[in-house]
């Protein structure tokens, strides 16, 4: 999914006020902890494509497929109504964000070998 895509979603799902540099904002926080989170943790890691700009970045592809969407369009929704103040719309939609990145999550790792860790052992005679 690209990032004008995902906005031009929200908007129809949720028609709102929010412009599309504030909304760039929330999704450059998402991008941030998918990769964070999930992504780098992985041996064959993306690079991170640092942050967007609406203006700039409107047709680039976003880290997560579209087959979870929902992980961005979830956040977002989150994200207003905190800002509208809507406390049990939030509460929802945080709820239906955790499940969407849960899913997300454990499919990636399913699908992504971790990277390794070596681990070394001190070069001391102290066992």
């Amino acid at each position: 999914m690209k990032l004008a895509e995902l906005i031009a979603y929200v908007d129809t799902i949720r028609p709102n006020a929010y412009d599309k540099d504030v909304m760039t904002g929330w999704v450059n926080e998402i991008e941030r902890q998918v990769w964070e989170q999930v992504i780098n943790r992985a041996e064959d890691a993306v690079e991170y494509p640092g942050l967007y700009v609406y203006d700039e970045h409107d047709e680039t592809e976003l880290l997560v497929d579209d087959a979870h969407k929902d992980v961005y369009v979830t956040y977002l929704l989150a994200k207003m109504d905190y800002a509208n103040m809507e406390i049990d719309r939030y509460n929802v939609d945080s709820n239906m964000h955790q499940a969407a990145w849960d899913s997300y999550a454990a499919e990636y790792r399913r699908n992504h070998l971790p990277k390794s860790h070596e681990v070394t052992v001190p070069s001391c005679c102290c066992w």
